[in-house]
């Protein structure tokens, strides 16, 4: 006779292979865990692991992914599949996630958190343009690459969830939907608090793009969707339908620096965009899409309503600045005859653009 009923069975079998991959260091090798849990009833599921990467180059990459579930009761159903496949820089780190959650009449709630953080480098050589003798990789990275993204879900009482991460080649791609987007099905979508946040960075010789993105909605969330991809360029489209209080903001920065000692040209710029939507309620249709590469595009649309007792805050700023130098007469190599670049703070003109936009305590608003 069977002791157990089959949803906590299955929910111990998954425990079992959760606990049995906790603290381990992935390298170069296939490796997988899958779980499934449909149950009624308290459940815990959680993973935490650490990967890495490397050609034997000095080039590699790293990384850690962790997740967490947790309910007190209510009816539970999610399937998860983490994976690791290929050896190198020619591999990928894989993680899906499905998850079905109702408390019923039970009282019950969810909490979950996911987070995954990629970092990854690479020497330059520089012999083929180089006078310079030396060890071809004691110079510079030739790139350098860190994105996270994660997400953490508070006392939901209905949830319908899908996730998805893959790290490949230095690049990092998460996508996150709660509800079903562009559809009328009675899905839940997410009654409870969520919080959603992705920071990237990715620097080459001269240039350094950084983004930050964080998001805190409360209430009942119709649909809500992220799209982050994190590598030679920075790219976040976002989409969210809700009706309650929501905080969030997008900051990008770039920073492009450039001193030839050849052509004699020096210049230093910087592009910030940054956006920023409080509200203490009401109903919020909101996408907003950001990239940031070789410049900074952003695009916003917001469409705000409530019965008048509640309000927005929204703005919306870009500022761009240029020091530009004066050229240098001489062509000669800096690392052979130590020419000289004039001083951009100095002697150079200084260029700066700026726009901005803004609504305050409106109980309505389209931007």
């Amino acid at each position: 006779m069977n002791l157990l009923p089959s949803g906590l069975r299955i929910l111990i079998i998954s425990g079992l292979l959760i606990l049995s991959s906790m603290g381990c260091l992935i390298t170069d090798a296939d490796y997988s865990v899958s779980t499934l849990i449909n149950t009624t009833g308290p459940v815990r599921d959680s993973f935490s692991g650490v990967f890495l990467q490397s050609d034997g180059n000095d080039t590699g990459a790293k990384g850690v992914y962790s997740d967490l579930v947790m309910t007190n009761d209510g009816t539970f159903v999610m399937t998860k599949h983490v994976s690791m496949t290929g050896g190198a820089m020619s591999g990928a780190f894989d993680t899906q996630k499905i998850l079905e959650y109702s408390s019923g009449q039970t009282g019950g709630h969810l909490l979950a958190d996911e987070y995954i953080l990629t970092s990854t480098a690479g020497p330059s050589n520089d012999t083929a343009r180089m006078i310079c003798f030396g060890d071809p990789y004691a110079v510079n990275p030739a790139f350098s690459r860190e994105h996270s993204a994660s997400f953490s879900i508070v006392n939901a009482q209905s949830l319908a969830l899908a996730s998805a991460s893959r790290s490949s080649n230095g690049t990092l791609e998460y996508d996150l939907n709660i509800g079903s987007p562009g559809s009328n099905t009675t899905d839940p979508g997410l009654t409870g608090t969520v919080i959603t946040a992705f920071i990237g960075k990715t620097i080459t010789p001269g240039s350094e793009v950084t983004l930050y993105d964080r998001t805190l909605i409360s209430g009942l969330i119709k649909t809500l969707s992220r799209w982050y991809k994190g590598g030679e360029t920075l790219e976040l489209t976002a989409a969210s339908s809700e009706s309650g209080p929501i905080h969030d903001k997008t900051i990008m920065e770039q920073r492009i620096s450039q001193n030839d000692t050849v052509s004699g040209e020096s210049f230093h710029e910087t592009r910030v965009y940054t956006q920023d939507i409080m509200t203490s309620g009401g109903r919020t249709d909101e996408t907003r899409q950001v990239t940031g590469s070789e410049s900074i595009i952003a695009e916003r649309l917001v469409d705000f309503t409530s019965d008048g007792d509640r309000s927005i805050r929204a703005s919306e700023h870009a500022v761009a600045t240029r020091i530009s130098g004066e050229k240098d007469d001489t062509d000669s190599p800096a690392c052979v005859l130590g020419g000289k670049v004039q001083s951009a703070e100095e002697k150079s003109p200084y260029k700066e653009a700026s726009a901005e936009t803004g609504v305050a305590g409106v109980s309505s608003a389209k931007i």
